[in-house]
């Protein structure tokens, strides 16, 4: 299950009605394209966010992966790009990679099995339960172009060498995803608003965009004297 939800949102709504409008609709147009080329449901949206569901996580990472670098590539509108919020931030270490452009999008990726109903009305599929509500948590936990995944997540990302070479959907965006390779970060142990079990955290990028970390990092290192990193580490794949 994948949540979506896009950064200061409301802010922008305020200040730029008219843009925002137009801005949802192109990110909303990039999820739903890649949606219908790797294969998952959109389960709902609401305002600005989109909760979407995959019948295994190589998919979900691969959607994710996907439109966080795509959002990049849109053509925002000039008042967007032109507020705190959408303007363009580049790489310090090469200024020529753009690390963020545009709306930021949240994302949180929790793997297992939800409750799901048809609604009668709709005629949809809808989920409901702790795993649903573990996955929306999740979300919240990302910030902006982050991607936040459960601990169950990375158990099924430890089964990816195995199955790269079957003769199954999830053999080939696993392939896909080796070729564009990524970062994972671990946030260790996080308590999750209203849930009982904390429950440990990663951050996931696209290579390209993993500078968005670092970037972050010393972000908060300005701001709180201090930064712990956990854990770093690059996942790939030998061919």
């Amino acid at each position: 299950m994948v949540f979506t939800d896009i950064k200061n949102s409301t802010k922008l709504w305020e200040s730029a009605s008219e843009s925002m409008a137009v801005a949802v609709k192109e990110h909303f147009d990039v999820m739903r394209r890649q949606l219908r080329y790797i294969g998952g449901y959109e389960v709902k949206n609401e305002g600005d966010a989109m909760m979407a569901s995959f019948s295994s996580v190589p998919s979900a990472m691969l959607w994710c992966l996907r439109v966080q670098e795509l959002l990049l590539g849109i053509d925002w509108p000039k008042e967007i790009l032109d507020s705190d919020e959408g303007k363009e931030i580049c790489c310090p270490k090469n200024t020529e990679l753009t690390l963020y452009k545009g709306l930021s999008v949240r994302m949180g990726i929790h793997w297992g099995k939800p409750v799901s109903h048809k609604d009668e009305v709709t005629r949809r599929m809808d989920y409901y339960g702790p795993m649903v509500n573990r996955a929306a948590r999740i979300c919240n936990a990302a910030d902006g172009g982050e991607i936040c995944v459960s601990s169950d997540v990375m158990r099924e990302v430890d089964k990816f060498e195995s199955l790269r070479d079957s003769d199954t959907p999830d053999a080939e965006h696993i392939r896909e995803i080796e070729k564009m390779d990524f970062r994972m970060e671990s946030m260790g142990e996080k308590k999750l608003k209203g849930l009982e079990a904390a429950e440990t955290l990663y951050l996931l990028y696209p290579r390209r965009l993993g500078s968005r970390y670092d970037l972050t990092s010393a972000s908060t290192a300005g701001t709180n004297g201090t930064v712990s990193r956990v854990l770093f580490f690059f996942f790939f794949f030998a061919w």
